[in-house]
């Protein structure tokens, strides 16, 4: 049995990195900092790339403002669509 490998990444300039890993899943987002939230293009790319090397997604965010929150829930409208 394969172990299930999880590697978190906070932007999309390590996903690549995360990608060609012997990861199963890949985190993405930051845990601690609103204001490292990604842009919706930034999030569509990531999830895209992710699902097409049949890797798991997860959204990572941390606490949020009131303005945060609105721009994560275009995240999740997004993530639980697909």
């Amino acid at each position: 049995m394969k172990p299930r490998i999880s590697i978190q990444v906070e932007d999309f300039n390590m996903l690549n990195e995360a990608i060609n890993s012997n990861c199963n899943t890949i985190r993405f987002g930051s845990e601690f900092c609103m204001w490292k939230i990604p842009n919706f293009n930034v999030l569509q790319k990531a999830y895209n790339l992710t699902m097409n090397v049949q890797k798991s997604f997860k959204y990572i965010s941390p606490r949020l403002s009131d303005n945060a929150l609105k721009k994560v829930k275009e995240h999740i409208n997004f993530l639980n669509s697909m």
